[in-house]
């Protein structure tokens, strides 16, 4: 469907339906709820898809004057609107442990077991390139688990069960049993979709 220079909006008219949306360059401009007969978008001219869950019976392009700005500079181009509903990249939590990693085939970090060598373990928060994510907005609450050892704080011998990141990253300790096992250490947080795990081994 083409919005011409002259025109500023599609009307659509569709049956069967709970919804309609408007896409350009691939993403979802605009969608309407009303479920009925005719919906009208307010669009920039360009090249635009519509989508529905029902069908299409009609389409058909117009020019309204604005209570204020000209429409084309209010929303500006397809690619504007793009880049304003695009969602910032999704953080990522790291779990980086320091122990030595002997073993020929996975490179799993070993500890001895027995029940006082440990290693530090370092949380980072970054983004999808892996550059650290600092400031106010970045220092979450990071809550630990561990399926063997014990948690500790980085500088002392308190037990602890979660850290707090300080310029994209925190630091805590993981102590070895007296018994070989391999555990797996969990870091999450309120955000369910900001989480890590990693695994140790006491040999």
């Amino acid at each position: 469907m083409e919005v011409g220079p002259a025109h500023n909006g599609i009307r659509v008219e569709a049956d069967a339906h709970s919804w309609v949306a408007i896409v350009g360059d691939g993403l979802e401009l605009v969608r309407d709820f009303s479920g009925q007969p005719s919906a009208e978008f307010h669009i920039p001219p360009g090249a635009y898809e519509i989508r529905t869950d029902g069908r299409v019976r009609d389409t058909v392009t117009f020019h309204r004057e604005p209570l204020s700005l000209p429409l084309p500079e209010l929303l500006g181009t397809a690619a504007d609107l793009r880049t304003l509903f695009e969602a910032p990249p999704t953080p990522v939590l790291h779990l980086d442990i320091d122990a030595p990693s002997r073993h020929p085939a996975d490179g799993m970090p070993q500890l001895p077991a027995d029940g006082t060598a440990f290693c530090t373990v370092t949380v980072r928060k970054t983004s999808p390139d892996g550059t650290l994510l600092k400031g106010r907005g970045h220092t979450d609450q990071v809550f630990l688990r561990t399926t063997g050892g014990t948690l500790l704080a980085a500088d002392s011998d308190d037990r602890i069960s979660s850290v707090r990141l300080r310029s994209g990253r925190a630091r805590f300790r993981l102590v070895a049993e007296q018994a070989p096992r391999l555990v797996t250490m969990y870091a999450f947080t309120a955000d369910a979709g900001l989480c890590a795990e990693t695994q140790a081994e006491f040999i």
